[in-house]
């Protein structure tokens, strides 16, 4: 599903890995600067204001990793692609509560850094709060780079917890639901759910000429489905690996011969 990925650095002794999707930002920016007379200096502001977005993402899945070392639950690696980043973490969906701690994680820590930002600008740097994020391309500076982490990271907040599984907001759901019914009822609700949401951001997308959200909207409708289907198809191993000794014990049968008066059977 995830495709090939790339180890470019380990943190906190889990491997961060890149997506092989990022060539495809590769060739967007190499046509930017070809066919749109993207200036030189607008391109580094681009790569920068980028970089810094993927940041904010990687410090968001550290948040993941993070809360779900803290419960004992073991994590894989960090993928970032260009829709976003994902932390592959040890299966939850029997831990309801736990999962919850470590859904929530990721969305703190973008929610602390916009603190952090919104108290600095506020009563240390006093900015003018009419600013445009989306200008910072244009007029990169220092207080322009902290307005864009400011709405960057507000952004990754709220977005992040819609309830859309697999997101984070979704998960959240599908551990509430998981403490009322089975796991793979709970999963599959929540993808229905997290599979509608996708829908309407298509809609949301197509109408408002929004790609990115487009990639986004398949990403999710896509993962939801998948994850279903991974967890039924785990439950169903499961249960077979349960049954096949009872099914081998019955093919084998007794190992004397009947006869055909029942008391002497049990006699023997």
């Amino acid at each position: 599903m995830l495709g090939r990925s790339f180890k470019i650095a380990q943190v906190s002794g889990i491997p961060v890995k890149l997506h092989w999707s990022f060539i495809l930002i590769v060739l967007l920016l190499i046509y930017m600067s070809v066919f749109k007379d993207l200036s030189f200096p607008k391109l580094l502001s681009f790569c920068l204001l980028f970089a810094l977005l993927f940041a904010c993402v990687l410090l968001h899945e550290l948040g993941h990793v993070l809360a779900a070392r803290w419960l004992n639950i073991e994590a894989r690696d960090i993928i970032l692609s260009p829709v976003g980043g994902l932390a592959r973490i040890e299966a939850m969906e029997d831990f309801p509560k736990k999962e919850i701690l470590v859904a929530l994680a990721g969305p703190m820590v973008n929610f602390i850094l916009a603190l952090t930002l919104f108290l600095y600008l506020y009563f240390i740097a006093a900015g003018d709060w009419n600013f445009e994020p989306y200008s910072a391309l244009a007029y990169l500076s220092f207080p322009a780079i902290l307005y864009f982490l400011l709405f960057i990271n507000v952004l990754l907040f709220l977005f992040n917890l819609l309830p859309a599984f697999p997101m984070d907001g979704g998960r959240v759901l599908r551990a509430v639901l998981s403490l009322k019914f089975d796991s793979l009822r709970a999963t599959y609700m929540a993808s229905i759910i997290g599979r509608a949401f996708a829908v309407m951001f298509f809609i949301i997308a197509f109408v408002g000429r929004h790609y990115a959200l487009t990639v986004i909207s398949a990403f999710i409708y896509l993962m939801a489905l998948s994850e279903y289907r991974i967890l039924a198809a785990k439950l169903s191993r499961q249960e077979d690996s349960e049954e096949r000794p009872v099914r081998a014990i019955k093919k084998a049968g007794p190992s004397f011969p009947p006869t055909n008066r029942p008391e002497e059977d049990l006699n023997t």
